[in-house]
């Protein structure tokens, strides 16, 4: 489900609550991801949906008269604030009418202006459309060089993604690559590899791997790690920002990421691999180590507002240019006012929808202090 417009976040838990009670069919609501005013959730029911589907827009009908609901297979979009436009304006939309400049009145500032603010307006619109446009567009450039991490030690197995970053080379976070250096310098077998995509086509052997040596639980602003690919062909390496270029970004910024997101996503059914995917959205602030807004600061952060569950950790953040600006690292939890089933009041803690990620400078310098050791 998603909703739309939604005036806080309370709100859209509400609705949830309100999927979850509307039918005996539904098991429980999971996955909340909320960045006000948009927010979606799933809802795990068993059986057909048609009762449910019925009973919940009843529901929304009396509860938010006016708003609009679309249904597509398993997607419910709910827009809370739909635009309104009266018929006159609909009138004039589908005959495509505009306002023709008085012939006769050529000295006429009103005209003008409102000529000038039409084009601006026309201008503005095209802009914000192609960025977006252009964005997609590097995602699916990039997304050959983008894999899924699996690793598995004698005791725990987890999984991450990461990307091409030079010649047998994969970038992600130290909090991917965790403790394999000590591992292997223990002697221990550790088994990590890389996959494409979530029907294993393409298969990478992984071997070495180095995390920053400043990172830790609290110190999340070093989180970048390397591994190397010992067999097979990781791909193209995706080109990294400049630092002028990271200088000079002016918020917010358009960007997407590729990953493996697999917290609350559909697997491979076989061998329960998560499926590569792809968002859009946007940069909102960077943020200096003492978490304020500084373009001017060593070891900066990125706050965006980027769909991720784990699994998405490593995944690279790109700009329209299909240029890596930051390495994504973190989801940030928000407590929310829920009503429980007994009718009383409680707090949730859900995700807020403001994730982080690592500017890709910390990462190229980390690459520099270790280059005599990476593969060549």
């Amino acid at each position: 489900v998603e909703v739309r417009n939604a005036e806080d976040v309370q709100q859209i838990v509400a609705l949830s609550e309100m999927m979850r009670n509307s039918s005996p069919a539904v098991d429980s609501v999971a996955n909340p991801q909320i960045a006000t005013p948009t927010g979606t959730f799933d809802v795990l029911y068993k059986g057909d949906a048609s009762s449910l589907l019925f009973a919940a827009l009843a529901e929304i009908g009396e509860q938010y008269p006016g708003a609009e609901v679309q249904h597509n297979a398993r997607q419910l979009t709910i827009n809370l604030k739909p635009v309104v436009r009266s018929e006159e304006e609909l009138e004039l939309l589908r005959l495509k009418e505009v306002p023709l400049k008085d012939e006769g009145n050529t000295n006429s500032d009103e005209n003008t202006n409102s000529d000038q603010n039409e084009d601006q307006n026309s201008q503005n619109q095209t802009a914000i459309g192609s960025s977006v446009d252009q964005v997609i567009e590097a995602l699916r450039r990039s997304k050959d060089s983008v894999w899924l991490i699996q690793v598995k030690t004698k005791d725990e197995e987890w999984t991450g993604t990461g990307w091409t970053v030079g010649k047998g080379l994969l970038a992600t976070n130290a909090h991917v690559v965790r403790d394999i250096p000590e591992r292997l310098a223990r002697g221990e077998q550790v088994k990590a590899i890389a996959t494409n995509d979530a029907n294993q086509r393409i298969v990478l052997k992984l071997g070495r791997a180095w995390r920053h040596p400043q990172w830790n639980d609290e110190n999340v602003f070093m989180d970048v790690g390397l591994m190397e690919v010992v067999s097979g062909d990781a791909g193209q390496p995706l080109e990294l920002a400049t630092e002028q270029e990271l200088a000079d970004l002016d918020t917010p910024v358009p960007v997407g990421y590729v990953g493996f997101p697999s917290g609350g996503t559909f697997t491979n059914r076989e061998n329960k691999l998560p499926a590569k995917q792809a968002f859009t959205g946007h940069i909102n602030s960077i943020l200096s180590t003492d978490l304020n807004p500084d373009v001017n600061a060593e070891n900066r952060m990125v706050s965006h507002n980027l769909l991720t569950s784990g699994g998405a950790s490593g995944s690279p953040i790109i700009n329209q240019h299909g240029k890596v600006i930051a390495v994504h690292n973190s989801g940030s939890k928000a407590r929310a006012k829920v009503v429980t089933d007994s009718g009383q009041d409680g707090l949730s803690i859900v995700k807020s929808g403001f994730n982080g990620g690592v500017m890709v400078d910390i990462l190229m310098d980390f690459m520099k202090s270790i280059e005599n050791e990476l593969p060549r």
